[in-house]
């Protein structure tokens, strides 16, 4: 079978050679020098090599040189027909699949599984500079969209189907660190942690599990991720919410844990558009367990007791006694220490701050999710499984350029980035 493959792939090389040696032959109409204005001429057959996804193949073309000497004028038209810059030794298919095997795993595994797939041994600095190429193409494109929607509001909503349009939009936004060398392009020096922020739009959809149970399936999942400002990673929110046309959704649920920059352009951006705030219930039960421990903490049973009790009436609606309980704690002040008080006026005040944020009972009537667990697994999947292995320090530009290739593969937006890759070659391959 594998000799048949190799004999299938011998044959296509050949086919193609022949096809381009054909077209080469072909009269061709040669176009005027940019520099003295004199028509080029055919300065004969000169060839190329280049490496594809069918393994390397070589042709001859005629190659055209202005009459006048003009320095730097040489025309190839068949070059250009084929979309094909004139240093470009490797075709553009290939070049997908290496940025795409990048996006799933370490440079080096990448360039293995690359030789083991095509048969064309391509060296890991190879890859490497694939990506940049590509990741820099992918985020000048996307500051271009974020510019002209925050400018103009110019954006150009995905096109999404009439089922898709009239489920619930939920967004999620949350923070992962990731470990950055101090210095460019050198080894030595202590790893600086820094926040990259994730932002996860999703349509929640209905669906009867096998013990009649409906839950919210997760489809047509996007999203934002931005190694900056909190200003910056807000805009981005703002033009992908645009993209998923937010203002025509049935309804948009925002879910966060207590994150105070995440809320703020939750209050900024989305609450006037009348969309729906909730905390994440294991975070608001967190802080619980806080002040019933800087209360009790002397007692194992009595801390676990206050906290399974404040936890229950939080989760079934009377999240107001729960306010109104630790307020009258507050103000027993004379029975805590300074650390204490402290520990009871903060979770009071937090609680206090996102009233209408936790009111659990009623949320769960309407059927919306309580926790923010789908945007601590996009966190995990979108950049700890490829940014946080072992032994892994990254540059600020190998990262966000590796990281815009994975976000726009995420939000099915990867191929065009690659317009002379026909669909053939963007199918599964026969090998």
């Amino acid at each position: 079978m594998c000799h048949g493959l190799q004999l299938g792939l011998l044959f296509a090389r050949i086919a193609v050679e022949s096809e381009l040696s054909t077209r080469a032959q072909q009269q061709t109409t040669w176009p005027l020098c940019p520099q003295c204005g004199r028509r080029y001429r055919s300065k004969g057959m000169v060839s190329r090599r280049l490496k594809t996804l069918i393994g390397p193949i070589q042709w001859s073309r005629r190659v055209g040189r202005c009459p006048g000497h003009c320095r730097g004028a040489q025309c190839v038209p068949l070059d250009t027909a084929l979309g094909l810059s004139p240093q470009q030794r490797v075709g553009d298919g290939l070049q997908r699949l290496g940025c795409l095997l990048c996006v799933m795993m370490p440079y080096e595994p990448a360039a293995w599984v690359l030789a083991q797939w095509s048969g064309i041994t391509v060296s890991a600095s190879s890859l490497w500079q694939w990506v940049q190429h590509y990741g820099q193409r992918a985020l000048s494109q996307l500051d271009a969209e974020v510019a002209a929607y925050s400018e103009r509001g110019e954006v150009v909503p995905e096109a999404l189907s009439e089922t898709v349009a009239q489920l619930r939009l939920a967004i999620s936004a949350d923070g992962v660190m990731v470990p950055f060398r101090p210095t460019p392009k050198l080894a030595k020096g202590k790893t600086e942690w820094r926040e990259v922020k994730v932002g996860l739009f999703v349509r929640l959809e209905p669906h009867l599990t096998r013990t009649g149970t409906t839950v919210s399936r997760l489809v047509h999942r996007r999203v934002v991720a931005h190694l900056g400002t909190i200003q910056r990673f807000g805009e981005h929110l703002r033009w992908q919410a645009a993209r998923q046309s937010i203002e025509t959704a049935s309804e948009c649920l925002w879910l966060s844990d207590g994150g105070t920059g995440f809320w703020g352009l939750f209050y900024r951006y989305f609450a006037p558009m009348q969309v729906i705030g909730i905390l994440d219930f294991y975070h608001a039960a967190a802080h619980l367990w806080k002040a019933a421990n800087a209360v009790f903490g002397d007692c194992a049973t009595t801390t676990q007791h206050w906290f399974e009790h404040w936890r229950h009436q939080l989760r079934h609606g009377d999240h107001q006694a729960v306010l109104t309980q630790l307020t009258r704690l507050i103000n027993l002040d004379h029975l805590w220490s300074p650390a204490e008080l402290d520990a009871l006026i903060q979770v009071q005040s937090y609680l206090q701050a996102h009233h209408r944020h936790i009111r659990y009972a009623s949320f769960d009537d309407h059927d919306y999710p309580l926790g923010s667990g789908m945007i601590e697994s996009t966190c995990k999947w979108l950049i700890q499984q490829r940014f946080k292995g072992v032994g892994m320090r990254w540059s600020e530009a190998g990262f966000n350029h590796l990281l815009q290739l994975r976000v726009l593969w995420v939000n099915q937006r990867f191929d065009p980035l690659f317009p002379a890759v026909t669909a053939l070659e963007q199918s599964p391959s026969p090998k």
